[in-house]
Order: C-alpha cells, then structure tokens, then sequence
C-alpha cells in the first residue's frame, strides 16, 4: 500500500490535471452565479453551473477588459480557460480567458455589437461631438420612467443640491417593445423644451430591460439632440448605445444628477471666499486711494492761494521783525554815535563858525573891491535912469530925467543935450 500526505496527493492531482492537455483552453458553457467584480484589482470571481454541479471561476482584469458585454447572474456563457488545482485545498478552478453570452443574450449582444459597428463607422460615438455639461443649469430635463425611484432620486438630488434649478420630467416607457418609439418622443419634447441639459435614466435590469437604450433609433435620437445629454441606464456595470452617444456617461441616475448640478453648499463657500478675498482687496485699493487723496490733499494744500498768503503774511510778519530789530539797532548805533559826538560838537561848531566868518570876510572884501561905489570916492559919479545905470550915452535922450550919484549923496538932473565920442 502506498501511504501518502495530503499534501502529496493534492500535489499529485495538481500536477495531473497540469499537464493533461484536455484541460488547457477548454471550452465550458454554464449558467454565471454569485458574479462579482473585486476591488480594486478589478478581477472577476464567479461559478459556472449546470442543473447538476457548479465550479469556481476567475477572470483576471486584463482579460475582462475584453468582455464585450456586461456579465450577470443568471446569464449563459461559454467560457475558454485552463482548469488548475490550488494544493492547499485542492480546490478546482477555472481561470478564464474569454467569455461569450450564449442562447438568447448572445443573440441580443450580437445585435448590439452590429448597431455599434454601424453606428460607430457613421462616427456617432466620436470623441469630438461631446459637449460639455453646463456648470449652472437653470433647467434640467429628465427623460425617465413616470413610476420607481429614478425620478424620486433625481429630484431629491437635484433639490439637494442646487434648488435654484428647475426641473422638467418627460415620461417615457423603459423597457417592453414600444420603449423605443416612446424614449425618441420624450426625448425630442425634452430637447425642444430649452432646457441646459437632458438626463436619459432608468434603473438596472437584464440585458432584455436594457434593449430600448441598445435600438439604433433611441441612440440616434440621443445623438442628434442640440442640447447636452448625460446618459444614466442600469447600474454601474451596465453599458448601452445611449452612453456612448450621450455628451456623457453616469453610473447611476443619481449620479446623473450630482454630474448636471454643481453644489450649492461648495458655491456658497466659494463665494464667501471671494467675499473675504473682493473686501481684502477693496481695503487695501480704498487704503491705496486714501494715502494718494491725503498726498492730493497736501499738494493742494501747498499750491492755494490760501497757503501762499499764509506763508506771505508769515514771511512780512519775519521782515518785519528783521526790520524792526535792524531799527532799534541803527537806533541804538545812532545814539551811540550822537553820544559819542556830542562832547566834539561845540568845537565842531565853533570851528565851523570861525571857517565861515573867514570865507565871508574874504567875500566881502572882494565884493568891495568890485563894488562901483567905489569908484566914487576918486571922484567918479553914477548917472542912473528909472533906477538902472546908463552906461552909454545912445541910451539917452533930450530930456531924459537922471539920477546923479555922488559918493556922498546924489542929485536929479535933466539931459539938455547929448554928444558921443
């Protein structure tokens, strides 16, 4: 008898089952359960199971990417792999590589992927037509079920948000054959209405509730609105025509709405800011405005007639000082100077008195030298008429009354004739 460890055997069944060609690649078809997406490393974790017997799966995220459809419980898939077993618990697993939906999904995910390849050569899903949302809506239109919780959430959000903002719902079928033609009229009416921006939502459900937002009508219809268009169908995993035609893409409805309004508390903050940052900054201009108004002022102030004659009274209130102390001293230098004199002063007068006596007698001996009387005293005489002497004798005439003047006396005598020399 051969005795082996647990260890031993499951290292045995590991490597059997390794290298067993049969079981690398291998094709396994199944009903997907307990499917799940892990984060953050974004691998999937599911069973694969029939009527009978289930078996665990995995998907590594770099092959999961290329899943082409939104898996789910309850789907049929055919799922290629390598089969392994972990010795630790001799556990057997599949390790995915590429999974197909099978049956019914299958069928609808081909249809979509022919609608996406023509759509996508039309360029409906280029990356150039997306349109920003507006940041400050005055008016959201909603295009959505009229019954469940989409339009309840987005109401909620919206008011939660940004109450400023109103909002319109268009009611619209979601799912069922006449979801198609009802969305494309909702969506027009809503696209009309002038509203900022439309949300196309609905809550989850199979791929069969989804197929209106998957039609080559609804997408088109999404695509050829002039107003901004957030898509929001199905959860997070889901993915529709109507998200890759929309302006944007949200997870949820609710998403939707926090994504088309921004949030009133986080304005409100800013504002403040900007309240606190416009008055820093208006003190700090009124501060600037005041010191060049104060320099204004003072320059002003210095240039006005006021100023000049303030400073003018103030400059004669200082010469006139000047010239008051400049008075008192010539004042005082004078009656110095008169005292110092006034001792030298009787001397000086008489001396000057003495001077003049001299220069008048002198003049007077002159005068008397040239007086004409004189002349009369060696026995000349002075014939004078009407009071002026008679020099020559054409200035007489027969009788002519003169005035003869004697040194001692005078005598009246009347001109009988005249004869010239």
């Amino acid at each position: 008898m051969n005795i082996m460890t647990v260890s031993q055997l499951n290292k045995r069944l590991a490597d059997t089952i390794d290298k067993e060609l049969t079981f690398k690649g291998a094709a396994v078809k199944g009903e997907l359960s307990n499917y799940k997406v892990h984060s953050p490393s974004g691998h999937a974790y599911f069973s694969l199971k029939d009527p009978k017997c289930a078996i665990k799966c995995v998907m590594f995220a770099g092959n999961l990417k290329r899943v082409r459809f939104t898996p789910k419980d309850g789907m049929s898939v055919l799922i290629t792999g390598n089969i392994k077993v972990y010795e630790r618990d001799s556990c057997c697993e599949i390790v995915a590589s590429s999974m197909m939906p099978l049956g019914e999904d299958g069928a609808v995910y081909a249809q979509t992927e022919e609608i996406k390849e023509r759509l996508l050569e039309k360029g409906i899903f280029a990356a150039e037509r997306k349109r920003p949302i507006p940041k400050m809506p005055e008016k959201i239109a909603v295009v959505t079920s009229d019954t469940g919780a989409v339009r309840h959430d987005i109401m909620t959000t919206v008011e939660r948000r940004f109450p400023l903002c109103s909002i319109e719902f268009y009611a619209s079928s979601v799912q069922g054959d006449t979801a198609a033609s009802s969305l494309c009229r909702a969506i027009v009416l809503a696209d009309k209405c002038g509203a900022d921006t439309i949300i196309v939502a609905r809550g989850g459900g199979s791929a069969e509730d989804l197929a209106p937002f998957n039609t080559e009508e609804v997408t088109l219809a999404v695509a050829d609105c002039l107003t901004p268009v957030i898509s929001a169908v199905g959860h997070e995993v889901d993915t529709t025509l109507t998200d890759y035609a929309a302006d944007f893409r949200a997870a949820t409805p609710t998403a939707a709405a926090e994504l088309a309004t921004p949030d009133m508390s986080v304005i409100l903050a800013k504002l403040d800011d900007e309240r606190l940052r416009l008055k820093r900054l208006m003190e700090r201009v009124v501060e600037r405005k005041l010191t060049a108004l104060e320099r204004l002022d003072s320059s002003l102030k210095l240039a006005s007639p006021v100023h000049r004659l303030d400073n003018a009274e103030r400059s004669i209130e200082n010469n006139a000082e000047k010239l008051k102390m400049l008075m008192e001293n010539r004042l005082k230098f004078l009656e110095l100077r008169l005292y110092n004199t006034s001792d030298k002063l009787p001397g000086l007068i008489s001396d000057k008195l003495s001077d003049r006596e001299r220069q008048l007698s002198m003049v007077y001996t002159q005068l008397n030298m040239l007086s004409p009387f004189n002349v009369l005293d060696r026995g000349y005489t002075l014939v004078m008429r009407e009071g002026a002497a008679v020099t020559s004798v054409d200035e007489l005439t027969a009788d002519d009354k003169v005035t003869v003047r004697f040194s001692d006396g005078s005598a009246e005598a009347t001109i009988v004739s005249k004869k010239k020399l």
